[in-house]
């Protein structure tokens, strides 16, 4: 068990490296980053989430009655993003 444990951990450990070196976080790391670029993905983050329950909701009219698993799965994700939007606009009022 430990050998399977420390080969995720240097799995994990590479992927962590890899994320690491993105453009995006060696922009962060290097503080080229400003409340300005910040507020601009809030908003976009906002206006995203805003209408994801909706269309993940949407999709379901092409499920058929026998996949009413596969609805009920995609309503309860649908559910549980209600209220992300928010949570962006209060972010996005703080600054």
């Amino acid at each position: 068990m430990n050998g399977r444990m420390e080969t995720i951990q240097s799995a994990w450990q590479s992927v962590c490296d890899d994320f690491n070196k993105t453009p995006g976080l060696k922009r962060i790391a290097r503080g080229d980053i400003m409340i300005a670029h910040y507020k601009a993905l809030l908003r976009q983050i906002f206006h995203h989430t805003r209408e994801n329950p909706q269309l993940q909701a949407l999709v379901t009219v092409y499920f058929r009655g026998h996949q009413r698993q596969l609805v009920k799965r995609f309503f309860q994700h649908a559910t549980s993003e209600v209220g992300h939007d928010q949570l962006a606009l209060n972010d996005l009022k703080r600054f």
